[in-house]
């Protein structure tokens, strides 16, 4: 990896811990290649390589008298290849409090990435790779030194990709990390980081159980999280990942090969998936390492309740669902050579909608007699709200305002959105803004509790209940509201996690987007202190039972929610390795 500033790691030529020989060098040598004894507790699995003993102990009540079961590697090294990293898609950080350099390739999570790209340098080069091996009956390992790759999983991820013919290539990507890499005091103790082969074990484990990324298993949670039990961004089999961030003794094993210590991670067993209330592993163990001593709790009980269809506009870069009415018919929006328009989805159909000389076009909301509200951004940049009905488009404009942006619609035609306000700013420079709701011709302000400098109107139903935002000023800490115009009542979710002394926590991080004639209420929130936490949170609160739940779509790093309808299809997005994608959740049986 070449980084514009000059900085180079190189995994073939960088002299790492134990060996002190080259990250590759350590690599063949370690556990993952050269056989040794491995034990689970006082149980021999055999002189074999780490990952083959660990899946002998998976599957122990099947292949306990099989010592002929191996899944064994021959390693086969490529020569060295070099990625040159451009400024605006990496740099070079120093580590706290090692002091160790580590670069970060920017990527496919928009997360610190300057130019907003789906792809990393490191995901454009495996793609262009494979396709010169093609090889399917290999499992490509592509190996860096102190590398963040937030493409895919940030130190390392498994993935398939299409050879043609019906064939694909399996690979696994993982970063080998200096001992003293991402360390630090943590709640009285130490985080071991991701030293050495931790994060390659952890990989190639994930690829022998599911080597094409396509098994789903039932919703699971963190084991050990750093701070609360809270559900996986993900509903594949990941052996791995459960214990990925786990502040746990055990999360980080000893190992010994060719006379050295090594440090693979511990590895989550088939029955703690299964919820199993006994084990058939060895010991009756659900990891490896023994990190737990049951299955997952399933906090994510009912995400099972939905049935999850992805909506992708044709040759779109990116598709978001907005809006549902209670036929079913969504709005949204999409990317296309760098353009936003809308559309709308009907019984399987795309049809854009664009508002005639916009530079881009943002619907928002439909309801039952098909009338769409929205916003767009004129040729001058200034954004606009509108309605279309019928092939008419109608602009709106809070009198006097610098801009306006309408959200929500219900069924009488009542519109909620924000407003610019020309003449009145807050403490930190900004304008004022204020939510408001247009009704029969007539616009009336409607702002949140009395200290917000800011309010957002996002959605109405049928009853004039409205769900939406604000904040104290500096644009830093979002608040949610819910219910009717002066008598509007802070919206927070019970037994959320709590605020973290260092960040706001969810209370002051809580966006609701959607809400239905029967107060369910879609959205997302930031859960500060997870591990994820700049992931948002989708969530769907139960009017009626007044009890909420977060859902994932499978396969997604992270989801939004933006609109439900009276049936309880929920519309929104999510992102994943290919993109951002839209979404909607049907109800079982309905």
């Amino acid at each position: 990896m070449q980084f514009a500033d000059g900085t180079v790691f190189d995994a073939s030529t960088d002299t790492v811990a134990p060996l002190n020989t080259s990250a590759i060098n350590n690599v063949l040598a370690s556990p993952q290649f050269t056989p040794s004894p491995v034990f689970a507790g006082s149980v021999n699995l055999g002189n074999t390589q780490y990952a083959d003993a660990v899946q002998r102990g998976n599957l122990w009540n099947k292949v306990s008298g099989r010592p002929d079961y191996h899944v064994l590697l021959k390693p086969e090294v490529y020569p060295t290849q070099t990625i040159v990293v451009p400024a605006a898609l990496g740099a070079v950080y120093t580590d706290y409090p090692s002091g160790i350099a580590y670069g970060v390739v920017y990527g496919g999570l928009d997360y610190g990435n300057p130019n907003n790209s789906n792809n990393s340098p490191i995901n454009t080069f495996i793609s262009s790779f494979v396709a010169q091996v093609n090889d399917p009956s290999a499992l490509l390992m592509f190996v860096s030194h102190n590398i963040v790759d937030c493409d895919g999983g940030c130190l390392g991820y498994h993935d398939v990709l299409p050879l043609g013919g019906g064939t694909e290539q399996t690979y696994v990507y993982a970063s080998y990390n200096d001992q003293a890499l991402f360390t630090f005091p943590l709640y009285g103790g130490q985080f071991e980081g991701y030293p050495d082969i931790t994060t390659l074990s952890h990989e190639v484990s994930e690829w022998i159980n599911d080597p094409f990324v396509d098994y789903i298993v039932p919703a699971w949670s963190d084991i050990g999280d750093l701070v609360s039990t809270s559900c996986s961004y993900t509903s594949y089999l990941e052996v791995g990942d459960p214990l990925e961030n786990a502040v746990l003794p055990k999360r980080v094993l000893s190992q010994m090969a060719g006379g050295v210590t090594w440090h693979p991670q511990d590895i989550v067993f088939l029955p703690w998936f299964e919820q199993a209330s006994s084990s058939t592993s060895v010991n009756g163990w659900y990891t490896f390492g023994n990190s737990t001593s049951g299955p997952t709790p399933e906090p994510c009980l009912t995400s099972g309740d939905y049935k999850y269809t992805t909506l992708d506009f044709p040759q779109a870069a990116r598709t978001r669902a907005i809006g549902v009415n209670n036929h079913g018919t969504v709005v949204g929006r999409y990317a296309l050579a760098g353009v936003v328009h809308g559309f709308i989805y009907q019984n399987g159909q795309y049809t854009s909608l664009d508002v005639p000389g916009a530079a881009a076009t943002y619907p928002q909301g439909i309801n039952d007699s098909g009338e769409v509200v929205g916003y767009m951004y004129d040729s001058n940049g200034n954004p606009h709200g509108f309605t279309y009905s019928a092939g008419v488009f109608r602009v709106i404009d809070f009198p006097g305002a610098l801009f306006t942006l309408a959200f929500g619609i219900n069924e009488g035609g009542g519109i909620v959105g924000v407003y610019g306000d020309a003449n009145n700013f807050t403490p930190y420079g900004y304008n004022v803004q204020h939510a408001f709701q247009l009704l029969d011709g007539i616009f009336t302000t409607i702002d949140a509790p009395p200290f917000a400098y800011e309010s957002y109107g996002y959605s109405i139903n049928n009853s004039g209940t409205m769900v939406g935002g604000y904040d104290n000023g500096d644009q830093s800490q979002n608040y949610a509201f819910f219910g009717l115009p002066g008598s509007f009542a802070p919206f927070t979710l019970p037994g959320a996690p709590p605020a973290q002394s260092w960040a706001p926590g969810t209370d002051s991080q809580t966006l609701p987007f959607g809400v239905n004639n029967q107060n369910d209420v879609v959205g997302y929130f930031y859960e500060f202190g997870d591990p994820n936490d700049f992931f948002p949170q989708a969530f769907v609160w139960y009017g009626q039972t007044k009890t909420w739940q977060k859902l994932d779509a499978p396969t997604a790093w992270y989801t939004d929610f933006y609109g439900i309808n009276d049936k309880g299809m929920i519309v929104g997005d999510y992102q994943n390795r290919t993109g951002i994608h839209g979404v909607v959740l049907s109800p079982a049986g309905k």
